[in-house]
């Protein structure tokens, strides 16, 4: 197996949408920060710049959400400053900023929130547990049936305000999960009673419901994961932006592409590889890509893949998308789908291909919070559609996780060999 080392690239860092930083802070990050605690006052003086900045940064700041809707949640938000605490104000602010639609609107929260030891994932219509802390293994691949007496249902209701909604439904399905294990999210919403722990509700296949208390931890806590196994291709190696390794039974090289980072060296590599080995197929692996710059690819992997005859035959490239595929990464698919003739594998893509990207950033005086707001809007796509399906629909089902297969992988893997032996 070939893996990359991975680098600071400053110019890649500066394009990371912000669907991706608001990924970081939810599912872990070295950085620590603390909520402010400010006086009415102070945060009442940053609501009512953050409503007066939004409009005139954003490229149509209006496009979801009326101004007049915009208005009442402002000042929802700043009622709830009189008497509200820190958590439930900062809160606040990520929902009014969610309210905006696009994806690439948001507060930033890295460092900021505490969460629950556990991984979430909707599948076949339940919120699971795909894995968690240790000491927490009971919760590993249960149902969740409700948040300190929530019920499960009731609680994706309450944090779909904090979601953006102008994308599409396979957003939803990625952010809601993410949502539900931070603690503040689920105290300001009334699910839980406090941020330091929580009671979840969880059933086991064939088992009786059981009660987990489980404390949320700090922002940039190492957790010690425990996983389903065993974990699938695809899951392995997470800590590498880049990565790749020969498919057994094909000609192909699997490539789990997931962020951007030093992506010319990466893609140098990559390339190495595949004339090494001589390889006559590749796949790339874009579900758990959350965005970056989308011009790296079309400058040091599409120009090599239309440099080797043998890649762009039919049926030779083939590219695994998702909801959590987003920003970039959607944009890329899109030009494999495109300019390569790639075949796309897996569930609807998470971003809508036309629609608002880039990040301008407020700055918060009091509080210091950070939010992004779109600046620019993107058409990548000749028709307004909600997202792009794939070409061949392999979504996640717990069936298939539980049991440690990918079938979008899998599938992809059957139409190589098949391939291979005409």
């Amino acid at each position: 197996m070939v893996r990359p080392r991975s680098a600071n690239d400053r110019s890649t860092r500066w394009w990371l949408s912000v669907g991706f930083l608001l990924w970081l802070a939810v599912t872990g990050t070295s950085v620590r920060a603390e909520i402010p605690h400010l006086t009415p006052a102070q945060w009442q003086s940053d609501i009512r710049l953050l409503a007066d900045a939004v409009p005139k940064t954003h490229k149509n700041a209006f496009h979801h959400t009326s101004k007049a809707e915009f208005g009442r949640e402002v000042a929802r938000l700043l009622k709830l400053a009189e008497h509200g605490s820190d958590p439930a104000i900062v809160v606040g602010i990520q929902r009014l900023v969610a309210s905006l639609g696009d994806g690439h609107s948001g507060l930033s929260t890295m460092g900021l929130f505490r969460s629950y030891p556990l991984e979430l994932m909707y599948l076949d219509g339940e919120i699971r547990v795909i894995r968690a802390g240790a000491g927490f293994e009971k919760a590993i691949g249960a149902r969740v049936l409700a948040i300190d007496g929530t019920p499960i249902a009731e609680a994706q209701r309450r944090v779909l305000p904090l979601i953006s909604q102008a994308e599409n439904q396979w957003w939803i399905r990625d952010q809601q999960p993410r949502k539900l294990v931070v603690a503040e999210n689920l105290f300001a919403t009334g699910i839980a009673h406090d941020v330091d722990g929580a009671n979840f509700t969880l059933q086991r296949d064939g088992g009786r419901p059981i009660d987990l208390v489980i404390p949320s931890v700090p922002a940039g806590t190492s957790i010690d994961w425990r996983e389903i196994t065993p974990l699938p291709l695809s899951r392995t190696h997470t800590d590498q932006s880049f990565w790749f390794t020969d498919l057994p039974g094909t000609k192909a090289v699997y490539v789990n592409f997931r962020n951007y980072s030093d992506l010319a060296e990466n893609a140098r590599a990559l390339f190495d590889h595949v004339d090494a080995v001589g390889a006559k197929a590749l796949v790339f692996d874009l579900r758990f890509n959350g965005g970056g710059n989308f011009t790296l690819p079309r400058r040091f992997i599409i120009p090599e893949i239309r440099r080797r005859a043998t890649l762009m035959a039919p049926g030779h490239l083939y590219v695994l998308v998702g909801r959590h595929t987003f920003s970039a990464a959607m944009t890329n698919a899109i030009d494999f789908k495109r300019d390569l003739k790639a075949t796309l594998v897996g569930e609807p893509i998470g971003a809508r291909p036309n629609g608002y990207q880039e990040n301008g950033m407020i700055t918060l005086p009091q509080s210091n919070l950070r939010v992004s707001v779109s600046t620019l809007y993107y058409q990548f796509w000749p028709t307004n559609i909600a997202a792009l399906k794939p070409d061949v629909s392999r979504p996640p089902n717990w069936g298939a996780v539980r049991s440690g297969r990918d079938s979008a992988l899998t599938y992809a893997i059957a139409q190589l060999r098949q391939n291979g032996r005409r």
